[in-house]
């Protein structure tokens, strides 16, 4: 009965996790690296994500991930403030 119970659950385990390894998402793409960016008068966080992101990237997950990244609660830059920017591949 143990092997029994072992076998059943060693294959739920294994359909699990090939179940999370097809649901993974194959488009995200890997940080090759950061880049200090400086906020100059008028820039925008839609501007600077415009600046780096792929044609691929949805601008407004990039924006977000900007904002994660440096800490920002608002969509307010201040001039001259530097930015940490995620540069993909």
């Amino acid at each position: 009965m143990k092997k029994i119970m072992f076998i059943f659950i060693t294959i739920i385990m294994a359909l699990s996790f090939c179940g999370f390894a097809l649901g993974y998402d194959n488009e995200k793409k890997d940080i090759i690296y950061y880049e200090d960016r400086v906020v100059y008068t008028g820039d925008t966080l839609w501007h600077i994500a415009s600046e780096y992101a792929g044609d691929k990237t949805d601008i407004r997950d990039y924006i977000y991930e900007i904002k994660n990244l440096n800490n920002l609660k608002s969509d307010k830059l201040i001039e001259g403030k530097r930015l940490i920017i995620p540069v993909y591949k």
